[in-house]
């Protein structure tokens, strides 16, 4: 056709037309109309959704793509362009021109032509912004309403592999343009119209929530993918959740197995019930709802702070968990495996640069480092979070004691941390390590020594990788053979004597060229993996990964090798970097124990303090207290049955004169004690803590429990005190634990020097304070049990017995701490 040079340019759309366009022109161009006349006409919409005129100039300008995340089959007209999304949710328009979506004849908004829209962008008073962080405009019904009605009419329901609206939706949707209302209340929103037009398609209107969380995916620009399965080497597989970025690229990706459940923070999504709960929490901490959700996901790196800054997060149900078949058996020789071969995996797919990254606390910190020792070759950096490394040493016998508390919890039936918190996550009926082979009640009890097979490494625990044959319970790492970039965080802090020393001892054994240690407060998920002190910052951990994985040079590496929180009292602490632990020039300091009285008057509780001095006692002294444990009161509000003592009233308490100046600790604290007994064994639980200048205790506990943590504690069980020579250093000492040196009291004057490992530390001491040693049969105040979980000590060397310490020339009981020089 001909057009008027200078006027405007018209572009019909795929509909039939009313009115011929040509004729229209040349009619105006004859009678010679205004210019301006010719403009206002050519301007208008003459058939809703049939025809534009726009300016001559957007027809020259260059054609972009945009992206409407991800739905094919919208209907979208701009005043040059006009067509249908296509499968990757892709439509044209021209700089500067805004496009109108629809679905068929059902006009659903606008908004400028953009890269990437979504539903949100085509709500007044959103459009498109997130509103914060956790994207509470969403919260608005007209965008909520809108988000579920176009989810809604996916083909397959799966939104997460795109949305497809057919052809057959489109006719059907169109019958109903201006009967549905979408500014209305969600309850309002699901009227007779709407349910109508879904019982017609047959299908399931999504939930707010689920619509919600969605849209918020889409914003991040995170695509999400459920139960995904990643191949094993066996033949089987594992279910994963995948976020990847939006934009087509090379990722790294972020890998974590575990027994807690993937589906939003922990726990299993078996129904739909539950699925639908489980939107419904991911929705409120969206929103911000702290008190329902502490993160995104429980101990593992949340997709939403890591997915848009380019990671592929994959985060795997193990073997036996939630949708995933196979034996529930965390820590064990297939859990090794799958970790390896997931990670292999990852490092092979489309989107994958190539680099594969583990990060995660506890459970999460613990099975990365086992699996890094099979040293797969697609891992390139760690960042491993309060976990342990020998589960023998470190979660089950502390120092030879059985830790009641971690005990009860991972073995009851009924209650505790792996009835609720593990074995509870199984949606196929799945077997456990329990019902396959021994409950962990009867294995722990039946092996109280360190020995293979009962514990040990991957190679040691399966040699023939054969799983049919009873194997061990959990496996430990062997850290000799972890080579890739590791950052270490250590807790100072921890409830039931666990996750306090094992991330130190990564640290010191693996084979790793760059590795970082870091100490930090003892709230040590929620209140430190989720939070910009540990995210963000030239040393943050998004900057770790960043240079291992993206090769961004930041200078991250080159930083401090041992930073940490130094605790200052009163919930006090600062930062304090070293060039590694142990720290050079550091002072391993005795105090020395003297069983005569001190000449202190007492915190107002116990009266009959004993002295500690950097002077060693001239004089032979020993001082007794009672070993039965029954009439002691566990913890506050934890009260045996019969007890009338506090807990700080069983076993003896040392304390120094006031320091003369500041003392900064950092580091493992020994013990060496001297000790008999009437009994044949003894427990020792040493805590250390301080006292102000007002005779009162110092709180140096950085997680709130309400209470006062000791500074430091230490368990040991005397007849497993020989020690391995080879591993014992002057910060701290390693019992072998091995039933050929089992080495029970001969008679009750069988004096014998006993080394007790106090887990590693921090705590800036100050001028005037008084340090206190406390030495006692059974957990002290405020740390072991919060649970009230009964005892299971062996009563026979408790009941009716007296321990003895023993101080003097001959017998030089200390405390060691590792102070810092002075900064």
């Amino acid at each position: 056709m001909n057009e008027p040079v200078g006027c405007y340019s018209v572009v019909a759309l795929d509909v039939k037309m009313d009115v011929n366009i040509e004729i229209l022109v040349e009619v105006f161009t004859m009678k010679k109309l205004s210019m301006f006349l010719f403009f206002a006409v050519m301007a208008v919409v003459l058939v809703e959704g049939q025809m534009y005129a726009a300016p001559q100039a957007a027809q020259g300008q260059e054609i972009q793509t945009g992206v409407f995340y991800l739905v094919e089959g919208l209907s979208y007209r701009t005043p040059t362009l006009n067509g249908i999304t296509n499968s990757k949710g892709e439509f044209r328009y021209r700089p500067g021109e805004t496009v109108t979506f629809a679905i068929g004849d059902f006009v659903i908004g606008s908004n400028p032509g953009a890269k990437r829209l979504s539903t949100n962008n085509l709500v007044f008073g959103t459009n498109g912004d997130f509103g914060e962080k956790y994207g509470k405009k969403l919260k608005k019904p007209e965008a909520t309403n809108l988000a579920r009605f176009v989810q809604s009419l996916d083909e397959d329901n799966n939104v997460e592999n795109g949305i497809t609206i057919s052809a057959q939706t489109r006719e059907v949707v169109s019958q109903y343009k201006r009967r549905i209302q979408f500014a209305v209340s969600e309850t309002a929103f699901t009227e007779p119209n709407l349910n109508a037009l879904f019982t017609r398609l047959n299908k399931t209107l999504r939930s707010p929530a689920q619509a919600r969380n969605y849209e918020r995916w889409t914003l991040l620009g995170v695509q999400a993918a459920s139960y995904v399965k990643i191949p094993m080497r066996d033949g089987n597989y594992v279910m994963a959740y995948i976020y990847r970025p939006i934009d087509d690229g090379k990722y790294p990706a972020i890998v974590t197995i575990g027994t807690y459940g993937m589906s939003t923070y922990r726990r299993c999504a078996c129904n739909p019930k539950e699925e639908m709960e489980k939107a419904a929490e991911l929705d409120a901490f969206f929103e911000g709802n702290y008190a329902n959700l502490p993160s995104e996901r429980f101990e593992i790196a949340d997709a939403w702070y890591w997915a848009p800054k380019g990671y592929v997060i994959v985060h795997i149900d193990g073997r036996g968990v939630c949708h995933t078949p196979g034996v529930l058996s965390n820590y064990s020789v297939q859990e090794e495996e799958d970790f390896y071969d997931s990670i292999e995996w990852a490092g092979v797919q489309p989107w994958s640069n190539g680099n594969v990254g583990t990060l995660g606390a506890s459970m999460y910190g613990i099975n990365q480092v086992a699996a890094a020792s099979l040293q797969p070759p697609h891992l390139k950096a760690m960042i491993t979070i309060v976990g342990d490394v020998s589960h023998y040493r470190d979660i089950v016998y502390a120092g030879g004691i059985l830790n009641t508390a971690q005990h009860r919890s991972n073995t009851s039936k009924t209650t505790g941390w792996y009835f609720n918190s593990v074995k509870y996550n199984r949606c196929l009926g799945q077997k456990t390590y329990e019902d396959t082979y021994s409950d962990k009640e009867t294995y722990w009890l039946a092996h109280p020594f360190n020995e293979a097979p009962w514990y040990g490494t991957h190679d040691i625990a399966s040699p023939d990788k054969k799983y049919d044959v009873n194997p061990p319970l959990e496996v430990d790492a062997e850290i000799s053979k972890v080579v890739v970039p590791i950052r270490v965080v250590q807790a100072i802090e921890h409830a039931n004597h666990q996750h306090t020393k094992g991330m130190f001892e990564v640290y010191l054994g693996a084979a790793s060229k760059d590795k970082q240690l870091m100490m930090i407060n003892g709230n040590d998920i929620d209140g430190w993996m989720f939070t910009s002190l540990a995210l963000e910052g030239p040393d943050g951990d998004l900057a770790w990964l960043d240079h291992w994985l993206k090769g961004i040079d930041n200078g991250v590496e080159k930083g401090a090798k041992f930073r940490f929180m130094v605790r200052t009292g009163d919930g006090g602490w600062y930062w304090r970097n070293e060039s590694d632990y142990p720290v050079p020039n550091t002072e391993y300091r005795k105090y020395y124990l003297d069983a005569g009285p001190s000449s202190w008057a007492g915190d107002g509780m116990r009266n009959d303090f004993m002295k500690l001095s950097t002077s060693a006692p001239a004089a032979k002294t020993s001082k007794s207290y009672s070993a039965d444990y029954t009439s002691y009161v566990l913890a506050p509000g934890i009260v045996k049955p019969g007890g009338a003592q506090p807990c700080w009233a069983p076993g003896v308490s040392f304390v120094t004169e006031p320091l003369p100046a500041d003392v900064v600790i950092a580091g493992y604290v020994k013990l060496q004690l001297w000790v008999s007994s009437t009994s044949s064994d003894m427990d020792i639980f040493a805590s250390v803590r301080a006292m102000d200048k007002n005779n009162q205790e110092i709180p140096y506990e950085l997680m709130p429990r309400g209470g006062y943590y000791p500074i430091g504690i230490g368990w040991q069980k005397v007849s497993h005190r020989v020690l391995d020579k080879a591993k014992s250093t002057i910060y701290r000492s390693w019992t072998t634990d091995k039933s050929a040196d089992y080495a029970p009291l001969k008679s009750p004057n069988d004096i014998v020097q006993v080394d007790v490992t106090i887990e590693p530390t921090t705590a800036h001491f100050h001028q005037g304070d008084r340090i206190r040693l406390d030495v006692q049969p059974v957990d002290g105040c405020d740390y072991g049990s919060p649970q009230g979980f009964p005892y299971a000590y062996d009563s026979e060397y408790h009941r009716d017995a007296a321990n003895v310490i023993h101080t003097g020339p001959d017998h030089p009981s200390y405390l060691q701490l590792p102070v810092l020089p002075a900064k």
